[in-house]
This record gives structure tokens, sequence and C-alpha cells, in this order.
């Protein structure tokens, strides 16, 4: 193989990466809710969802807050998703008052962002550390 035509395949490659990176970024359309947050009231002991409806390409992963700070799964909260239609929820099961505050989603992909929030106010009996009311 000539020196020639290993430049020529060299800038053909480049050529192609850059046209891919291109269509790649043609492709890409930044997240958008479809269907946002909504508040809830809630009695303590009840399971309470937050719903959204989101769009984008590719798309976008969805992350949950309470107060700023991001969410974790465990035996009460839980995140569902269902990425052919869109849907996410923020399950939490058994609800206390101390879930009461504000919830925050984030859908984000390479395109950008998009947040929306809502307040989960608990009405309920808040039980001291003893045990009693």
């Amino acid at each position: 193989m000539s020196e020639s035509s290993s430049q020529d395949d060299e800038q053909l490659e480049k050529k192609n990466a850059r046209m891919e990176r291109r269509r790649s970024r043609d492709s890409v359309c930044e997240p958008e809710f479809l269907q946002e947050l909504s508040n809830r009231d809630v009695k303590a002991g009840d399971t309470v969802y937050f719903t959204i409806k989101t769009t984008g390409i590719p798309f976008p992963d969805v992350t949950w807050y309470k107060h700023g700070e991001l969410l974790k799964e465990d035996s009460r909260v839980k995140f569902i998703k269902d990425s052919h239609t869109g849907d996410y929820s923020l399950l939490i099961n058994k609800v206390t008052v101390e879930d009461q505050g504000e919830y925050r989603c984030v859908a984000s992909n390479m395109g950008g962002s998009v947040a929306c929030q809502a307040k989960l106010s608990v009405e309920g009996k808040e039980v001291n550390e003893y045990g009693s009311l």
C-alpha cells in the first residue's frame, strides 16, 4: 500500500467520522415534557405516584430529587419507567410526614435537559420518638 493511499484512507475515515457526528447531532431532539408533575395531597400510610411523560431523541434519562437531593430507590421508594410510552413514575409506598416536601424531576439527553416540580403534602399524625402520639 502506498503512502498516498494510506493518507487517502485516513482522510476518508476522518470525513466519515465527521459525517457520523453531524448525522447523530442532527437526530438529537432535546427532551420535553408531555405531562408534568402535579401537586399531591395524601394521608400518611397511603401510596403516592408522581408521574411524567417525556419525549426526546435519544430518549432522556430521568432523575428524581427531593428538596434538591438525588433520590435513591429503597424498600418504599421505586422508580418506574416505560421507555416505549415515555411514562416515568416515582412511587412512594406507606407515605410518612417526613416524605412531605418538594419533588423535582429532570429529563436529560445530549440535546439538553428540562425539569418540573411538585409538592407532596401529607396529612397525618406524627409519632414521637417513643412510638406514641
